[in-house]
C-alpha cells in the first residue's frame, strides 16, 4: 500500500496539466476560415471553367415532340401485345378434339338404352368394342362436363372478342 501511495504521488508530481493558450480557439477558427476561403476560390474557378450551357430556342418543343412520338409508338406496340390471342389455333383444335371425344364417348356409353335404336346407334354399336375402356369417375361427373363447357365457352368468347377488336383497329388505321 505504501508503494501504491508513493507511485500515485510520483504520478501526480510528474503530471503537468497542459495549459491551452487563451487564443487557441481563435487560431483554430482562423485556420478553418482560410480553408473555407480556399475551397470557395477553387469552386468558383471550377464553375468559371465549365460554364452552364443554355438550351436552344425550341428545346422544350423538340423534347415534347420526341416524347409524344415515343408515346405513340409505345401505344401501338402495347395495342399489338394486348390484343394478341390468349389461346392459339392449335389450342382451340385440341379443345375441340377433347369436346368431340367426350360427346362421342357419351353417345357410345351404355348408361341408358333407348327404346328405338336409330341409324347412329346402329353405327355406334359396331364400334362399341373400340371404346370399351372406363374413364375415371371425375371425367364422367356431370359437374365436370358443365365446368369444361363453361370454360370453353368463356375462352371462345374471349377469343372472338379479341379478334373483333383487333380487326376493328386494323380497319380504322
Amino acid at each position: 500500500m505504501k508503494e501504491d501511495k508513493s507511485i500515485e504521488k510520483l504520478i501526480r508530481d510528474n503530471l503537468n496539466m497542459e495549459q491551452v493558450p487563451q487564443d487557441f480557439t481563435n487560431k483554430i477558427m482562423d485556420k478553418i476560415e482560410v480553408l473555407d476561403q480556399q475551397e470557395e476560390r477553387a469552386f468558383s474557378s471550377l464553375m468559371n471553367k465549365h460554364v452552364i450551357e443554355s438550351p436552344s430556342v425550341n428545346f422544350t418543343s423538340k423534347v415534347m415532340a420526341s416524347i409524344e412520338a415515343a408515346h405513340q409508338t409505345a401505344e401501338v406496340s402495347a395495342t399489338k401485345i394486348s390484343n394478341s390471342a390468349i389461346i392459339g389455333k392449335k389450342a382451340w383444335f385440341v379443345i375441340l378434339t377433347c369436346i368431340s371425344g367426350f360427346v362421342i364417348f357419351a353417345l357410345t356409353s351404355s348408361a341408358g338404352t333407348p327404346a328405338d335404336p336409330g341409324v347412329i346407334q346402329g353405327l355406334l354399336s359396331k364400334t362399341e368394342g373400340l371404346f370399351s375402356f372406363e374413364l375415371p369417375k371425375i371425367l364422367t361427373n356431370p359437374m365436370f362436363a358443365m365446368s369444361l363447357f363453361a370454360l370453353s365457352s368463356l375462352l371462345f368468347a374471349d377469343y372472338m372478342i379479341r379478334n373483333r377488336k383487333l380487326t376493328v383497329n386494323v380497319k380504322s388505321e
